[in-house]
Protein backbone atom coordinates (compact mmCIF):
# COMPACT_ATOMS: atom_id res chain seq x y z
CA UNK A 1 0.00 0.00 0.00
CA UNK A 2 2.70 2.58 0.40
CA UNK A 3 4.31 1.52 -2.28
CA UNK A 4 1.60 1.97 -4.46
CA UNK A 5 1.55 5.94 -3.15
CA UNK A 6 5.27 6.31 -3.34
CA UNK A 7 4.50 4.94 -7.34
CA UNK A 8 1.77 7.38 -7.70
CA UNK A 9 3.50 10.59 -6.12
CA UNK A 10 6.20 9.88 -8.34
CA UNK A 11 4.14 9.86 -10.96
CA UNK A 12 2.21 13.30 -10.59
CA UNK A 13 5.46 14.76 -9.49
CA UNK A 14 6.66 13.41 -13.01
CA UNK A 15 3.55 14.69 -15.02
CA UNK A 16 3.93 18.13 -13.18
CA UNK A 17 7.29 18.43 -13.75
CA UNK A 18 6.95 17.96 -17.81
CA UNK A 19 3.67 20.18 -17.81
CA UNK A 20 5.79 23.10 -16.44
CA UNK A 21 8.81 22.41 -18.72
CA UNK A 22 6.38 22.07 -22.18
CA UNK A 23 4.46 25.76 -20.60
CA UNK A 24 7.95 27.26 -20.60
CA UNK A 25 8.56 26.33 -24.13
CA UNK A 26 5.35 27.80 -25.23
CA UNK A 27 6.32 31.48 -24.86
CA UNK A 28 8.82 32.99 -27.29
CA UNK A 29 10.63 35.65 -26.45
CA UNK A 30 10.89 39.24 -27.76
CA UNK A 31 14.02 39.54 -30.43
CA UNK A 32 16.06 41.97 -28.72
CA UNK A 33 17.34 42.83 -32.14
CA UNK A 34 15.08 44.71 -34.90
CA UNK A 35 14.80 44.19 -38.43
CA UNK A 36 16.22 47.08 -41.36
CA UNK A 37 14.16 46.27 -44.55
CA UNK A 38 11.50 47.86 -46.16
CA UNK A 39 9.01 45.48 -47.81
CA UNK A 40 6.43 46.01 -50.30
CA UNK A 41 5.04 44.86 -53.57
CA UNK A 42 6.69 45.61 -56.32
CA UNK A 43 10.72 46.51 -56.82
CA UNK A 44 10.18 48.41 -60.26
CA UNK A 45 8.54 50.77 -59.34
CA UNK A 46 7.18 52.73 -56.15
CA UNK A 47 5.31 50.39 -54.36
CA UNK A 48 1.47 51.00 -53.66
CA UNK A 49 2.01 49.17 -50.14
CA UNK A 50 5.36 49.45 -48.79
CA UNK A 51 6.17 48.39 -44.82
CA UNK A 52 9.22 49.72 -43.31
CA UNK A 53 11.17 48.30 -40.23
CA UNK A 54 14.02 49.85 -38.53
CA UNK A 55 16.78 47.83 -35.95
CA UNK A 56 15.45 51.05 -33.67
CA UNK A 57 11.73 48.88 -33.39
CA UNK A 58 10.67 51.88 -35.17
CA UNK A 59 8.36 51.50 -38.25
CA UNK A 60 6.27 53.52 -41.21
CA UNK A 61 3.11 51.70 -43.15
CA UNK A 62 2.44 53.00 -46.46
CA UNK A 63 -0.80 51.75 -48.53
CA UNK A 64 -1.75 53.93 -51.29
CA UNK A 65 -4.12 50.97 -52.92
CA UNK A 66 -6.74 52.96 -52.41
CA UNK A 67 -5.80 56.77 -53.69
CA UNK A 68 -8.96 58.07 -51.93
CA UNK A 69 -8.15 57.25 -48.72
CA UNK A 70 -4.50 56.93 -48.12
CA UNK A 71 -2.63 55.21 -45.16
CA UNK A 72 0.02 56.46 -43.82
CA UNK A 73 1.15 55.13 -40.16
CA UNK A 74 4.32 55.40 -38.14
CA UNK A 75 5.29 54.17 -34.78
CA UNK A 76 7.00 51.26 -33.30
CA UNK A 77 6.95 47.59 -33.46
CA UNK A 78 7.42 44.28 -30.83
CA UNK A 79 9.08 41.17 -32.68
CA UNK A 80 7.85 38.01 -31.35
CA UNK A 81 9.40 34.98 -32.90
CA UNK A 82 8.11 35.09 -36.41
CA UNK A 83 5.34 37.46 -35.58
CA UNK A 84 5.36 41.51 -36.11
CA UNK A 85 3.01 43.67 -34.03
CA UNK A 86 2.78 47.34 -34.95
CA UNK A 87 1.58 49.85 -32.85
CA UNK A 88 0.97 52.92 -33.69
CA UNK A 89 -0.16 56.44 -31.55
CA UNK A 90 -2.24 57.72 -33.88
CA UNK A 91 -5.83 56.32 -33.17
CA UNK A 92 -8.57 55.66 -35.71
CA UNK A 93 -6.59 54.53 -38.73
CA UNK A 94 -7.36 50.94 -39.94
CA UNK A 95 -4.35 49.15 -40.94
CA UNK A 96 -2.66 45.50 -40.74
CA UNK A 97 -1.06 45.51 -37.07
CA UNK A 98 -0.03 41.59 -37.38
CA UNK A 99 2.67 40.46 -39.72
CA UNK A 100 4.15 37.14 -39.93
CA UNK A 101 7.57 36.83 -41.22
CA UNK A 102 8.75 33.98 -43.06
CA UNK A 103 11.96 31.86 -42.18
CA UNK A 104 14.36 33.78 -44.30
CA UNK A 105 12.79 36.90 -43.43
CA UNK A 106 12.34 38.15 -46.95
CA UNK A 107 8.73 38.00 -47.01
CA UNK A 108 5.96 39.11 -44.86
CA UNK A 109 2.23 38.10 -44.74
CA UNK A 110 -1.16 39.44 -42.91
CA UNK A 111 -4.63 39.25 -43.23
CA UNK A 112 -7.00 41.35 -41.93
CA UNK A 113 -10.94 39.96 -42.99
CA UNK A 114 -10.89 39.26 -45.88
CA UNK A 115 -7.83 41.40 -47.53
CA UNK A 116 -4.15 38.78 -47.48
CA UNK A 117 -1.18 40.73 -48.02
CA UNK A 118 2.12 39.40 -49.09
CA UNK A 119 4.82 41.85 -49.45
CA UNK A 120 8.66 40.86 -50.37
CA UNK A 121 11.56 42.31 -49.40
CA UNK A 122 12.79 45.03 -51.14
CA UNK A 123 16.39 45.17 -52.22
Amino acid sequence: MVQNRFKMNKISLSFLLLLFILFQFSFKAESKKGLNTTYGICEVEESVIELDLNEDFSFSYRDVSNATKPILVIGNYKRLGNKIILNSEIKGIKFHRLWKLSDDLKVVRSRKALAFYTLHQLP
